[in-house]
């Protein structure tokens, strides 16, 4: 699991190969959270590490300009959404800042 979110910080990804790699991110996540549950370690793991990711001033920085990037960033709030479901990560990605105003994810 954690090969796969270090995949995603490849520099040579372009918007679809990254959307793409990301929607597979957000069924492994969803595949994790059937199999173990939401309030499972190992579902956990992985959706704070997708958060930590996605939520990064690198990530945000590597995406610009943002506009380029439109199907990432669609998969991004579907990653996001399927990670914040698992105990814990919703005040992760509050306290991230991604879904204020001048955040990455509130675009």
């Amino acid at each position: 699991r954690e090969s796969f979110w270090a995949a995603l910080e490849l520099p040579r990804l372009n918007d679809d190969a990254c959307s793409h790699l990301m929607q597979v991110g957000a069924l492994v996540l969803d595949a994790t959270q059937h199999h173990h549950g939401t309030d499972n370690p190992i579902s956990t793991g992985g959706a704070c590490r997708a958060i930590t990711l996605l939520t990064s001033p690198q990530w945000a920085s590597s995406r610009k300009p943002r506009e380029a990037w439109q199907r990432s960033r669609a998969a991004e709030v579907l990653v996001l959404l399927r990670a914040s479901i698992c105990a814990g990560t919703a005040e992760l990605l509050l306290d991230s800042g991604a879904l204020r105003p001048d955040g990455s994810a509130y675009e």
